[in-house]
């Protein structure tokens, strides 16, 4: 958690957005084994204010999976608010293949949302 502070100034740009800031979630099951999750801290430390509205359904690694594996697999998030007509920023911590992403963004979109976005600390 200490480690959010070093990136703290990297996100403080985000208190000058308007879209709704939307961290991707752990699954329930990976945030009771990490005890914190890490995209949370990092908009904590920061100062910048989100709100949850994804729900994370399958806690499966996508280690090992190629991208079009990471892609085509079942939809891994469902909408838990009303998100009609608004824009989102998603921002997760790492950007490997946009698979979550790309899962996030398709569900907001379906629900409603006018534009989904993303930004993201490291891309590998």
């Amino acid at each position: 958690m200490e480690l959010a502070n070093v990136f703290r100034t990297d996100f403080l740009p985000l208190l000058k957005k308007k879209e709704k800031i939307v961290p991707i979630p752990l699954h329930p099951d990976m945030l009771l084994e990490r005890t914190f999750s890490q995209v949370d801290e990092l908009l904590h430390a920061a100062n910048v204010p989100f709100t949850h509205v994804l729900f994370k359904t399958l806690n499966q690694s996508q280690i090992g999976k190629t991208k079009k594996e990471r892609v085509s697999s079942e939809l891994i998030f469902t909408v838990t608010q009303d998100v009609q007509k608004q824009d989102i920023l998603l921002i997760d911590d790492l950007y490997t293949t946009g698979a979550t992403l790309h899962h996030a963004a398709y569900v907001l979109k379906k629900a409603g949302a006018n534009s989904v976005h993303a930004l993201t600390l490291i891309r590998a």
